[in-house]
């Protein structure tokens, strides 16, 4: 499915009394998710300040530079190159990356790169919109960690209780030829 941006449509309008370009500039610079601008090549051109919080580059630093900057190396190239066969097709691609802050720390993050076209159809920039999910995988990694822990432990107690009542049913067979007993029987 194709996703548009397109091109900037504040043809005079006002929102609340304000021109459309200034509320949605305020509403950028509030969201809750990182956000940030490219050019068609990829250099940053605007970076939120989620963004400046999530990664710990200041716009100052970020802007100018590439999202190359964000990379943890957990990703091949071939990863990148469908990112970016994607969306200089003029698609939305939208996937879970792994980044790395300014200091070097990961994060998880669920990531919607679209482009931005101007009134010829042509893409003259990107948006990534990024929501930050490493607690979440955090916690599932957390939940594997533990079931693993249970399956292993359930496969310990089951081996451990196998063998004694191996013994037990062959005492019990043994007592069931020398005795007859109703008892033996309920056992």
């Amino acid at each position: 499915s194709r996703a548009r941006a397109g091109p900037d449509r504040d043809d005079g309008m006002e929102l609340q009394g304000e021109p459309a370009h200034h509320l949605f500039r305020k509403t950028v610079a509030a969201a809750g998710h990182s956000i940030y601008f490219t050019d068609r090549s990829g250099v940053i051109e605007y970076v939120n300040p989620a963004f400046e919080e999530m990664t710990g580059f200041t716009a100052e630093e970020a802007v100018g530079l590439t999202p190359r900057i964000l990379k943890s190396g957990e990703h091949d190239d071939r990863f990148y190159e469908e990112l970016w066969d994607t969306i200089l097709s003029g698609e939305t691609w939208r996937h879970e990356i792994v980044n790395s802050t300014k200091t070097g720390d990961r994060y998880v993050v669920d990531q919607t790169i679209a482009p931005v076209e101007d009134a010829d159809g042509t893409i003259t920039h990107f948006v990534a919109i990024n929501a930050d999910i490493t607690a979440k995988r955090e916690y599932e990694r957390a939940i594997e960690r533990t079931n693993e822990r249970l399956e292993e432990f359930a496969s310990i107690v089951s081996h451990d209780l196998r063998n004694p009542l191996s013994v037990a049913q062959g005492h019990l067979k043994l007592a069931t030829e020398e005795c007859d007993s109703p008892h033996l029987t309920e056992v």
